[in-house]
């Protein structure tokens, strides 16, 4: 990937975001906790009783009015960040929060680009409260006073400010139509064939015996014959699992040999060095001997389609997605160059160094820098 593609922003990019953070943090462990790995068992529900209808599950926060209090906080004196606490004991305080103002805050989190699902509002909830408690103390100790505080508050709105803005971005960038995306897959034709194929795979190496490195030489130098005879049998319409079969007993194979018939592949499934070959055959037709690192291939087309706009629709418009982007971010960049002065930051480890961090997202940590000793380091590849 070209070191000035668009890279949108991830969660740990927002960590400095201390709000952002401490909520969808919850968030974050919610989601993991109920993912498909969890191993928790959930008990089976009583099936309902003949002729019966199912009920709706419960929705019992839509008939709470927004002004009603959906969090009570006990011992708080400060409501929201940024407040003075109040002069009384603690102990007296009682601090609400409405069903208005917590979803007023569900949707700033969520505006930044972090979805926070329904099962963990609670979680949320409770971050929240931790850390308005947090908050208070460090109010009461004086710490929104702290110049270094204030200093770092004015790195956190340049942070949130972009953090906003890229979102704005990326949302203008997914109003793609469907004339666009018509466009995009009659250009690009050749991008969404599909072909069906038989592959007949011939080990390099014997999987059934153990490694010497002078059978293993003589075993793919018998292996390679094997396999151009096997070639020009199933270019004469052999039966190619037949032909596999053979080649795995000539060559002592005990294992079993894999599939023949493959499933439908496009061209990102098929090694680049093969696919303009692959997708140049006709049905029944086969491929030259191609010679990858585990085995000798051959190929035999059954059949090539193109495959429908409805069913690639999604992918254009990630890959339309993305271009948009690209072009935004560099038409918002490009003019802008900063010089660095060598005598205080040293010499640039590469050329590419400038570009790769200023196409990283706000927030992201630069890649290690060259060693001490002064030598240059080698050229690292560009993100992905």
């Amino acid at each position: 990937m070209a070191a000035s593609q668009y890279i949108p922003l991830k969660g740990a990019q927002m960590a400095r975001v201390l709000l952002i953070l401490a909520l969808s943090a919850a968030a974050l462990a919610q989601s993991k906790s109920s993912s498909p790995q969890s191993t928790t068992k959930v008990p089976a529900q009583p099936a309902p009783a003949q002729g019966t209808a199912t009920p709706d599950a419960p929705k019992p926060q839509a008939s709470i009015p927004p002004n009603q209090s959906v969090i009570t906080i006990h011992g708080l004196c400060t409501a929201r960040p940024g407040e003075i606490a109040p002069a009384q004991n603690s102990a007296s305080c009682t601090t609400s929060v409405s069903k208005q103002e917590f979803e007023a805050l569900l949707a700033t989190v969520q505006a930044t680009g972090r979805p926070i699902p329904p099962n963990a509002h609670r979680q949320v909830a409770q971050s929240y409260v931790e850390l308005l408690t947090f908050v208070q103390a460090a109010e009461k100790a004086g710490i929104d006073k702290d110049p270094q505080f204030q200093d770092a508050m004015k790195v956190q709105r340049m942070l949130v400010m972009s953090q906003f803005y890229r979102h704005r971005m990326e949302e203008n960038a997914r109003n793609v139509s469907d004339a666009d995306i018509q466009a995009y897959y009659n250009q690009n034709l050749a991008k969404f064939q599909r072909v069906t194929l038989q592959r007949i795979f011939i080990p390099k190496h014997n999987p059934s015996a153990p490694p010497a490195p002078a059978a293993n030489t003589d075993f793919a130098k018998n292996a390679a014959q094997i396999a151009a005879d096997v070639r020009e049998r199933a270019a004469k319409n052999e039966d190619m699992e037949k032909l596999q079969k053979e080649a795995y007993d000539k060559l002592g194979i005990t294992t079993a040999p894999p599939p023949v018939d493959q499933p439908a592949k496009t061209r990102t499934m098929i090694a680049p060095a093969e696919v303009e070959e692959v997708f140049s055959l006709q049905p029944g037709a086969v491929s030259k001997v191609e010679d990858e690192a585990p085995a000798f291939i051959v190929y035999k087309l059954k059949s090539k389609e193109t495959v429908p706009l409805e069913q690639v629709k999604n992918e254009i418009s990630q890959v339309l997605f993305q271009q948009k982007m690209e072009a935004d971010v560099k038409a918002m960049t490009s003019a802008v160059h900063a010089d660095l002065d060598d005598a205080y930051f040293g010499p640039a480890p590469s050329a590419s160094r400038p570009d790769e961090f200023q196409s990283m997202p706000p927030g992201a940590t630069p890649k290690p820098t060259p060693n001490p000793s002064g030598t240059t380091a080698p050229k690292s590849n560009p993100p992905k």
